[in-house]
């Protein structure tokens, strides 16, 4: 290990400006945009954009170098494919507009993920290079990322506590900006040059290979592989009483499957290399394990995406986890073939990624028509059982704008967009992105003919979120009772007639002991289901903004001992329907005040 000194310090500064000339430029351009965005404070959007540009210049103009430096490819051509690098990065500067679309954020996540696979196999897109170089490669790229953070995070913390030293003990003034452009300085400039400088040479190294780190071995058999059996252990029981009980999967399913895929193929990848030793046959057994018990996990998986995909359509992120499922079942069948293709898992994966940001059979292209094809389902049968109309118009407008509804109405929606887009670029400090969604919205909604929806409120950010609410300006009338308890909460105490009496909330159960004694229980998913059977049957009249008529008994909760009778008057109930719908858990807010009659 080389020692830190200015010599090697130039040295590696050097060797970094001569390999990559254009990685330097773009983190100075990034760094730069950093800096210049925390002093404006204003117009983050242009710099969010750049930055994003910068992300994914470094990692198209990292993997251009890395790949012309293995082919012996120097000169004009080399810089060729460099500019066309940076090519792509502008384009997609001018595509990937994350502050007005959604969706381009998906595209960005998507982007980076296959620009980084495609980083990991740079050195061997051709046939030269065994599944051991490429895993030595990645070992050395993934050691220096981490080492990079670690030596970062503990550089900004070391200077950020000193210059907070600084102020306390001398009383010197440091602009709260100084941190953050502290930040931009390390995380941006140090950070980056510290990676490269540490990027691999040689990338086929045959015999010369460097020593297994036994820590990887420890970590992997003793933390990750028990980690993949506990997934295992709970779906294989789900698995159980979904065929015992004939039941269907809940939605929560699917991150467990794909938690014991991401535990068991990365337990896989990082003992690699032992796997023929002597000492280690049970990886072998371990392997075959694995991917054969993976297949029925993913039958669940799809038939838990497929039940949510036929009710609401589909979304970018049911897209993913289709896209991921169909992904691990290419590689099951591949591996379970030929086990050694080391190189299929990154190859295939960043063929995914890129297929999911544009195009056909793109995760935009396939949710919009899925949404599309919802909303026109619901006009032309407004009584049908569907999604909510005005949640499906929400998703759109937010992630591919008001025109993409055109083919729903012959009203020209770009002169419509255009006089919103127009008042947000006039007066940008007041009408924000969010004044322009709610119009868009609003108008559409008019536009199609959709209905109100009068039973219930429906939060724009959570969809089938319902929430009722007793009018702020209500008067309660307490003819009848001899008490009440305003604004109950949990472990409040209160003494009636010298008895003592404690409300509690556990999870979604509201209990009422009286002397310590429990006297019932309100099941919260009970009540909600009582709420929901309400609103289906329209027993109960809600308001746009959730508010209920007050005196309506039906939405009362009543309980009853020996000795008192006790009337539950909700203030707020909140729940979301689709969870409750598929007996999934979930947090409800629950506020209410209790009316007591004693009848001793």
């Amino acid at each position: 290990m080389k020692f830190l000194s200015i010599r090697n310090i130039q040295k590696g500064l050097t060797n970094v400006i001569r390999r990559f000339p254009f990685e330097l430029l773009i983190v100075l351009v990034a760094f730069i945009t950093a800096i210049l965005g925390i002093e404006a404070n204003k117009n983050e959007e242009i710099y969010i954009r750049i930055l994003v540009s910068c992300n994914i210049g470094l990692l198209l103009t990292l993997f251009v170098d890395i790949l012309t430096e293995e082919a012996n490819i120097s000169g004009r051509k080399k810089w060729l494919f460099r500019l066309i690098a940076i090519g792509i990065s502008i384009v997609l500067y001018y595509l990937l507009d994350i502050s007005h679309y959604e969706i381009n954020l998906y595209r960005v996540v998507a982007f980076s993920i296959a620009f980084h696979l495609l980083v990991a196999l740079a050195p061997f897109l051709n046939k030269r290079g065994t599944s051991e170089d490429l895993w030595e490669y990645n070992k050395t790229i993934f050691l220096r990322i981490l080492t990079s953070v670690l030596f970062s995070g503990v550089l900004y913390i070391g200077i950020a506590l000193a210059l907070s030293a600084i102020e306390k003990l001398w009383n010197v003034h440091v602009p709260s900006n100084t941190f953050f452009e502290l930040f931009a300085t390390i995380g941006i400039l140090f950070n980056s040059l510290f990676f490269l400088a540490g990027v691999p040479t040689q990338f086929h190294l045959g015999e010369e290979k460097s020593a297994y780190p036994i820590g990887l071995k420890v970590f992997t058999q003793y933390i990750l592989i028990p980690l993949m059996t506990l997934y295992m252990a709970i779906l294989a029981l789900y698995e159980i009483k979904i065929i015992t009980q004939q039941v269907l999967p809940k939605g929560i399913v699917v991150w467990m499957v794909i938690g014991y895929a991401f535990f068991g193929i990365l337990s896989l990848l990082l003992i690699y290399p032992i796997r023929k030793l002597q000492e280690n046959k049970w990886i072998h057994t371990f392997s075959r394990i694995f991917y054969i018990v993976l297949i029925p996990f993913l039958v669940l998986l799809f038939i838990a995406i497929g039940i949510r995909i036929k009710h609401y359509g589909v979304t970018q992120e049911r897209y993913s986890i289709v896209s991921i499922g169909i992904w691990l079942t290419l590689i099951t069948v591949l591996l379970i073939i030929k086990p050694n293709t080391l190189k299929a898992i990154p190859a295939t994966l960043c063929i995914f990624a890129l297929v999911a940001t544009y195009g056909p059979l793109s995760a935009p292209s396939i949710s919009l028509r899925s949404q599309l094809n919802q909303l026109k389902s619901y006009i032309q049968n407004p009584k049908a059982k569907s999604n909510n109309p005005r949640s499906i118009v929400i998703y759109i407008v937010e992630n591919f704008g008001m025109t993409a509804l055109q083919s729903l109405t012959s009203t020209n929606l770009r002169q419509v967009d255009n006089v919103f887009l127009n008042k947000e670029k006039l007066d940008s400090n007041n009408y924000s992105r969010y004044t322009y969604q709610t119009e868009a919205v609003d108008t559409l909604v008019s536009i199609l003919k959709i209905k109100k929806e009068a039973n219930f409120y429906l939060n724009d950010y959570q969809t089938n979120y319902i929430s009722l609410n007793r009018p702020s300006s209500n008067i309660i009338k307490t003819s009848g009772y001899d008490y009440l308890i305003d604004n109950l909460y949990d472990g409040i105490t209160f003494n009636i007639d010298s008895q003592t009496f404690k409300f509690n909330r556990v999870n979604n159960n509201v209990t009422l002991a009286q002397n310590g004694i429990l006297q019932f229980t309100i099941s919260l998913n009970e009540y909600a289901k009582r709420v929901q059977a309400l609103i289906n049957e329209n027993k109960i009249q809600i308001d746009a903004t959730g508010n209920y008529n007050p005196n309506d008994s039906l939405l009362f909760i009543y309980k009853s001992n020996n000795k008192f009778n006790f009337t539950f008057w909700v203030n707020k109930f909140s729940y979301d329907s689709e969870l409750l719908k598929q007996d999934e858990p979930q947090f409800m807010i629950f506020d209410a005040d209790i009316l007591i009659k004693n009848i001793d």
